[in-house]
């Protein structure tokens, strides 16, 4: 071989490898169904599904998050490292409780495709019942009065084909009296609720269960919120870190508290603190409401957020973090949010679930 013809079998060679480098075994993600319409259930039901997802690739697969955006939906696959041509079963149940009509979710997979990071897996169907709330979350009386005589309401209607008989049979709170109004025969109802005594700032839940002459549902449950508004209302009041989350047990978060103001003057955060020397806060100015925010009953005056950085779930003490939120207004000079990764001590928080020592009337 002469010396040109040397020279090109290297440049041959080089160009056949830096080929071969570009296309490196890899996997592939492969769904078995690109999404899954459940159709027509009754509420109460929950209708599930063998997801099957396939390694299609050269490489092995590792899924790094299998996720549901909504509560109702779970989804686990078998397993996470999926060798090349070999599938594994995602499982995913929606739960209707709670839902109806058109409902959906979505549950999220991320993995090592290139060519897909992330994959999304659309849910959808109809939920039947027999009476539909309107709205979805019940009874919902928000106030800034602590007064008895505060009143709610919400519409019942009538899904059946025949006239419906409805009578309140149960109710969680003695705080609250309950009235079932007729608006249209067998077919609407107003269901009203009114306090009879003072309540404290705070959330207040818990059901409702009507009878009905419907053999398919005989007690439907209708949830109530009764919400006794401060001057300052915090969302979230509580943030919960999961500390077997691996997005937040060894990883710092980052999350946003939002501070509504029910006063007449300019509202202000003038100051946050924590104890622990890794939180951070970003605040920012306040502004009157928009949005679904300004059709709020009562309406808030002005709103203004806090971009909080947490330190990683596990480091966490036991009895958690207190943010503190320093305000303009002499009756509210300090807002307290907790931040924990006691599960039962953050939904008491957010839920108004009853807490040790209370006598969990109302679901305080």
């Amino acid at each position: 071989m002469n010396r040109h013809c040397f020279r090109l079998a290297i440049v041959v060679t080089a160009g056949l490898a830096g080929g071969a480098a570009a296309q490196a075994p890899a996997p592939r993600l492969v769904l078995s169904q690109p999404s899954w319409n459940f159709g027509e259930v009754w509420h109460g039901e929950k209708p599930s599904l063998r997801l099957t997802l396939r390694n299609a690739g050269e490489a092995e697969l590792v899924l790094s998050e299998v996720r549901s955006t909504c509560g109702c939906t779970v989804a686990q696959p078998d397993r996470m490292r999926i060798p090349p041509g070999e599938s594994t079963n995602i499982p995913v149940v929606f739960d209707t409780n709670g839902k109806q009509g058109e409902v959906g979710s979505k549950v999220i997979i991320k993995s090592n495709d290139p060519a897909r990071a992330e994959v999304q897996f659309d849910i959808k169907g109809h939920v039947k019942r027999t009476l539909f709330t309107r709205p979805i979350g019940g009874l919902v009386l928000r106030s800034l009065e602590q007064k008895p005589g505060l009143t709610g309401r919400c519409r019942l209607e009538n899904q059946l084909s025949q006239p419906l008989q409805l009578e309140v049979l149960s109710k969680d709170a003695a705080f609250l009296d309950v009235e079932l109004v007729e608006t249209a025969p067998g077919l609407t109802w107003d269901l009203v609720g009114r306090t009879n005594r003072a309540l404290s700032p705070g959330t207040y839940r818990g059901n409702i269960v009507l009878r009905t002459s419907s053999p398919r549902d005989p007690n439907v449950t209708v949830p109530f919120q009764v919400v006794i508004l401060g001057l300052v209302e915090a969302q979230p009041p509580a943030i919960y870190l999961k500390p077997d989350d691996p997005r937040t047990s060894d990883k710092p978060d980052s999350r946003t508290v939002t501070l509504r103001y029910y006063g007449e003057a300019k509202f202000e955060i003038t100051g946050a603190t924590c104890a622990h020397p890794d939180v951070k806060f970003k605040l920012n100015p306040s502004q009157p409401p928009t949005g679904g925010m300004a059709e709020l009953d009562p309406r808030p005056t002005y709103y203004t957020y806090a971009v909080v950085e947490l330190p990683p779930a596990k480091s966490l003490p036991k009895e958690g973090l207190t943010l503190e939120f320093q305000t303009n207004d002499p009756q509210v000079p300090v807002v307290k949010v907790l931040v924990t990764s006691d599960l039962a001590e953050f939904q008491r928080r957010i839920h108004g679930l009853p807490g040790p020592g209370t006598d969990g009337d109302g679901g305080r």
